[in-house]
C-alpha cells in the first residue's frame, strides 16, 4: 500500500532528523565566526535562510524524482544510488542515507567547516523526497510512457532542480 509506504518514510525520515540534529546540537559550540557551523544566535535572517534551505531541498528531491520518473537519464551519484538500490533490492531512499553517510565521513575529514544544518538536511530530506516523488508519479500511473512526454518530465525536472540547486546553495547553510 503506498500510504503506509509514505508513512514509514516519513517516519523514519523524521527519526533521523532528530537524531541528526541532536547530533549536531551536541557537537557544534563555536560560533561561526570561530570556525564553527553554528549560528550563536536565530535572527530574521538565519531564519528566512534556513526556510529557503528547506525550500530548496524539498524540490530538489522534487527535480530528482522526476528524473528518475522519466527514465530519461540522471546525475551520476543518482544514477550509481539506483543501480545499487536495484541490485540490492532496497528502496533508493535508504541506500541513499548510506551513500550520504559515506560523502559526509569524508567531508567531516576534509571539509568540516562547510558542514551545517544543510547538510543534515539534504542528507536526509532530497533522497526520501525524490523516492516518493517517484512513488507517488507511478502510484498515480504518471509516468510517461513515450518519448515526448518522457522529454517534457525531464525538462521540467532540470527546470526545478536548476532552480532548487540556486535556493538551496544560496541559503549557505552547509
Amino acid at each position: 500500500n503506498f500510504s503506509f509506504l509514505l508513512a514509514e518514510w516519513i517516519s523514519f525520515s523524521y527519526t533521523k532528523v532528530n537524531l541528526l540534529l541532536f547530533f549536531y546540537y551536541q557537537n557544534c559550540s563555536q560560533p561561526l565566526a570561530a570556525g564553527g557551523v553554528m549560528p550563536t544566535h536565530i535572527n530574521q535572517s538565519n531564519v528566512r535562510r534556513f526556510v529557503f534551505m528547506l525550500i530548496g531541498g524539498f524540490f530538489l528531491g522534487v527535480g530528482i524524482g522526476l528524473f528518475k520518473l522519466s527514465l530519461m537519464g540522471n546525475d551520476p551519484n543518482t544514477a550509481f544510488v539506483i543501480a545499487a538500490a536495484a541490485k540490492l533490492g532496497v528502496d533508493f531512499a535508504v541506500l541513499n542515507l548510506f551513500v550520504n553517510s559515506a560523502y559526509f565521513l569524508l567531508e567531516y575529514i576534509f571539509g568540516r567547516s562547510l558542514i551545517g544544518i544543510g547538510t543534515f538536511i539534504n542528507w536526509v530530506m532530497v533522497g526520501t523526497v525524490a523516492s516518493a516523488c517517484d512513488h507517488l508519479g507511478r502510484y498515480l500511473h504518471l509516468a510517461p510512457e513515450h518519448f515526448a512526454s518522457k522529454l517534457l518530465v525531464m525538462v521540467l525536472g532540470i527546470l526545478i532542480l536548476t532552480l532548487s540547486c540556486a535556493i538551496y546553495q544560496t541559503a549557505d547553510m552547509g
